[in-house]
C-alpha cells in the first residue's frame, strides 16, 4: 500500500477553442519526454473550453491530448448529484485498487469494516478482498448488459447479511474520497440499499447506526421464506396488470423496464407467461424477494429499531424512492419510511425525473457498477448537455475513477486537482 498509481491526469482549458487545440498540443509536446504522467498539471484553471485526459504511459497520454477536437463550452460549478447503486454488481476484489492506493478511501473503509466486525461477528475483509478475483466487464446495451444481474452470485458475498452492509461501505467511502477531492453533491439519490448510504451521508443518521440498521435489516431478511425477482421490458401499467395476487412491482426503473417480485413459483409463473408473449425478461441475482409484500413481516422489527435512533433532516438533499420525489424531512425523521422502505416500490424512474429537471446537472454513479448511469443516460428527460458518469465501471479502479474525475472536470464540475495530487499513500 502506498505506492502511487501509473496513472495520471493532464488537463487543460482555455477561453477560446483554438487556444484550447494549441495549448494540448504543447501539452502533448513536453508530456511526451517524461517518464511517466503526472497525476494531475501543477494548475489547471476552470476556463470554459476543456480538455481531459488519462492514460498511464506518456506517449498515449500525448497522442490522446493531439487528438483534441470540438470541444463545447462549459459553465463552471456544475452541480452534481451523487448516484448509489445498490447490489448486483459486486464481485470479489471490488474496490481493491483503491484500498490500496488511497488513503482517504481506505481509511473510511476500515472504519466501516471495524464496526461491521462487532455487529457481524466476523472480519469481511478477506471475502471483500480474497486476492486475485476476475472483474467483471460490460457488454452492448442489451438487458443483460444494462442490469448485469444474471450471472451467478461470487461466493462468500453472496449473504444478504454481508453483501449489503459491505455494498453501503464501499459507496460511503468512495463518497468520502470524492469529496476530499473537491467533488461535493449538491443532491443525492439511491437505488435500494443506496438510499441508506445517501441518507447517512446527508447526516439524518450517523454512520454507526446507518451500519447497525443495514446489519439488522439483513439479518431479518435471511429469516424470511426464498423469493425471487424479475425484470421485465415492460412498462409499469402492463407488468402490474399481470402480477396477480402473489407479485408485487418491486421497482420502476424506465418507461419499459419494471422489476417484479415475490415467492419463487409465482416469478417462474410470470417468467413462463412473458417467455409465450414474447417479453424481454431476465431472473435478478437475489433469493429475496425485496421490495415486495414479503418484506412485511420485518417491518415492526425495523421500526422499533429505528426509533431508538436520532434522526435528523437531511443536511444535502436526496430523492426518495418511495415517492419519487425529493424527500421530505417528515419522511427522512420518520421510523416508520426506513421500516416501510424495504417493502415499497424503488421508483427511480420518476427519481430520474427529478433528477433531470435541475439546471445543468451531471450525474455521477458513486459505487460499482454502470446500472445507474445507463439508466440515467437513456431516460427520456434527459437533456442535450446532461453528463452521465460513472466512477467504478468494472476494468481498473484507479483508472476508471480518476477518468470519471477527469470527465466531471471537462463538463464542469468542479475538481480540487491540488487535493486529487495530494491523495494516496
Amino acid at each position: 500500500m502506498g505506492e502511487r498509481h501509473p496513472a495520471g491526469v493532464l488537463a487543460v482549458s482555455a477561453a477560446r477553442p483554438d487556444e484550447l487545440r494549441e495549448r494540448a498540443r504543447a501539452l502533448a509536446r513536453e508530456v511526451a519526454g517524461l517518464e511517466r504522467v503526472p497525476m494531475v498539471p501543477p494548475a489547471v484553471p476552470d476556463l470554459p473550453f476543456r480538455r481531459a485526459v488519462v492514460a498511464e504511459e506518456p506517449g498515449r497520454a500525448a497522442r490522446l491530448l493531439e487528438e483534441t477536437g470540438e470541444v463545447p463550452p462549459v459553465a463552471g460549478d456544475r452541480p452534481v448529484i451523487f448516484m448509489f447503486p445498490g447490489v448486483g454488481d459486486h464481485y470479489p476484489g471490488m474496490s481493491q485498487g483503491l484500498y490500496e492506493h488511497e488513503a482517504v478511501f481506505r481509511d473510511h473503509l476500515d472504519t466501516c469494516l471495524d464496526l461491521l466486525a462487532a455487529d457481524l461477528g466476523q472480519d469481511v475483509r478477506g471475502l471483500l478482498f480474497p486476492g486475485e478475483a476476475p472483474r467483471r466487464t460490460g457488454g452492448g446495451p442489451d438487458l443483460r448488459a444494462l442490469l448485469r444481474r444474471g450471472e451467478q452470485a461470487p461466493e462468500g458475498l453472496d449473504r444478504t447479511r454481508v453483501l449489503q452492509p459491505v455494498v453501503f461501505s464501499v459507496e460511503y467511502a468512495l463518497a468520502k474520497l470524492l469529496v476530499s477531492w473537491g467533488v461535493e453533491p449538491s443532491g443525492m439519490v439511491g437505488y435500494s440499499i443506496g438510499e441508506y448510504v445517501a441518507a447517512c451521508l446527508a447526516g439524518v443518521l450517523p454512520l454507526e447506526q446507518a451500519l447497525a440498521l443495514i446489519v439488522r435489516r439483513a439479518d431479518l431478511i435471511e429469516t424470511l421464506p426464498a423469493g425471487a425477482m424479475l425484470v421485465a421490458m415492460l412498462d409499469e401499467r402492463d407488468l402490474t396488470a399481470r402480477l396477480g395476487a402473489d407479485l408485487s412491482l418491486a421497482a420502476v426503473d424506465g418507461e419499459s423496464l419494471c422489476v417484479a417480485a415475490g415467492p419463487v413459483a409465482a416469478v417462474e409463473r410470470l417468467e413462463r407467461e412473458l417467455t409465450q408473449a414474447g417479453v424481454a425478461h431476465l431472473r435478478a441475482r437475489t433469493g429475496h424477494a425485496f421490495h415486495s409484500r414479503m418484506m412485511a413481516p420485518v417491518e415492526p422489527y425495523l421500526e422499533g429499531l429505528v426509533r431508538t435512533f436520532t434522526l435528523r433532516p437531511p443536511a444535502v438533499p436526496f430523492l426518495s424512492n418511495v415517492t419519487g420525489d425529493w424527500i421530505t424531512d417528515a419522511d427522512a425523521t420518520d421510523p416508520r419510511y426506513w421500516a416501510g422502505h424495504l417493502r415499497r416500490t424503488v421508483r427511480f424512474h420518476d427519481e430520474l425525473a427529478r433528477l433531470w429537471a435541475l439546471p445543468s446537472v451531471i450525474a455521477l454513479e458513486v459505487g460499482v457498477g454502470t446500472m445507474l448511469a445507463g439508466l440515467a443516460d437513456r431516460h427520456p428527460d434527459r437533456p442535450p448537455g446532461g453528463a452521465v458518469l460513472a466512477t467504478l465501471a468494472g476494468g481498473d479502479d484507479m483508472t476508471d475513477l480518476l477518468t470519471s474525475v477527469a470527465g466531471l472536470w471537462a463538463a464542469g464540475g468542479r475538481v480540487d486537482w491540488d487535493a486529487v495530487r495530494q491523495a494516496g499513500g
